[in-house]
């Protein structure tokens, strides 16, 4: 099946509900020919960009189009407080050992010299019949990614201390957030 960029906006835009109400409104898109994703990140106003959920289509390798389909989490472990950032790719490290599907990998983002880790869940396009298929898949990682929400409750120490969510009015505490979106 080919991957045109209307299949990718029809799967995306039926799964936008369940993350909306699960994690969250999104902050932003990016298309590009590597990848065409939405997603939803967190900042801190000493630190910027910290992490963010992202769900949409990648290219993996020397693909020549879109050849997975899902979502990953991205730690930057780049910036100001590279103790803290070494403390939030930890956190999610431990926290998504049984989330994510494939091993964890670093990115590089030159456009902002952000550096990371990516925590992904990720399906090869080819394995999944149909776009029906490729929906559910997206579906049942958001459903298991809210999880995510109570573990940064709970988390006990102030690594969480004033992450907002990644769009203006920048007041959206996470703790706070995650508290709205926990069913």
């Amino acid at each position: 099946m080919d991957i045109t960029p209307e299949i990718i906006k029809e799967v995306l835009r039926q799964v936008k509900p369940a993350f909306i109400e699960k994690l969250g409104k999104y902050t932003h898109k990016r298309v590009t020919k590597e990848w065409y994703y939405h997603s939803l990140a967190f900042s801190h106003k000493a630190l910027g960009y910290l992490f963010g959920f992202t769900i949409g289509f990648y290219k993996k390798g020397n693909a020549i189009n879109f050849d997975h389909v899902g979502m990953n989490v991205v730690v930057r472990s780049n910036g100001d407080d590279v103790q803290r950032r070494k403390r939030f790719v930890e956190f999610f490290r431990e926290k998504l050992q049984h989330w994510t599907n494939e091993p964890e990998y670093g990115y590089v983002f030159s456009e902002r010299n952000g550096q990371g880790i990516v925590f992904p869940r990720y399906r090869e396009i080819g394995e999944l019949d149909t776009t029906e298929d490729w929906v559910s898949f997206l579906a049942e990682a958001i459903d298991e990614l809210q999880e995510l929400y109570a573990k940064i409750i709970d988390c006990q120490d102030d690594l969480f201390k004033d992450v907002v969510r990644a769009a203006p009015y920048w007041n959206e505490q996470i703790i706070e957030y995650a508290e709205k979106h926990i069913s």
